[in-house]
C-alpha cells in the first residue's frame, strides 16, 4: 500500500473529530518531482473515484454522513514547487465536498 498503487486505499480510520480519513501512505522522495505529483495525484483522484461513486457508502455506511479528510503521509518534507501544486491539488478536493491533508512523519529509529 502506497502511493504508488492508485488501486488500493491504504488506511480508512475515523479520527477524534468524527471525520473519516482515507489516509495515503507516501513514502517517495521529491527529487523526481514531476513523477511524485503526477503518482500522488493518481492516487488522490483514485480516493475521490471510490468517494464519489458510492463505493465508500457501499463499504462503510456507517460513516456515510461523516465529513471526509484525505491525509497524505510522507516521509519526506516538500519542496516549494511540489507545495504549490499540493494547493492546487487542495483547492480541487475541496471543491467536492472533502478535505485534503498533508503530514510529514519521518521514520524513527
Amino acid at each position: 500500500m502506497s502511493v504508488e498503487n492508485p488501486k488500493v486505499i491504504d488506511f480508512i480510520s475515523v479520527d477524534g473529530q468524527g471525520r473519516l480519513v482515507l489516509t495515503i501512505s507516501d513514502h517517495l522522495e521529491w527529487d523526481q518531482e514531476g513523477e511524485h505529483l503526477f503518482a500522488l495525484q493518481e492516487k488522490i483522484n483514485a480516493y475521490l473515484s471510490f468517494i464519489e461513486s458510492g463505493q465508500m457508502k457501499k463499504q462503510r455506511p456507517q460513516d456515510a454522513s461523516r465529513p471526509i479528510v484525505i491525509r497524505v503521509v510522507a516521509l519526506h518534507e516538500m519542496d516549494a514547487p511540489s507545495e504549490q501544486m499540493f494547493s492546487r491539488f487542495r483547492d480541487f478536493v475541496s471543491k467536492t465536498g472533502c478535505e485534503l491533508h498533508f503530514e510529514r512523519q519521518p521514520m524513527t529509529h
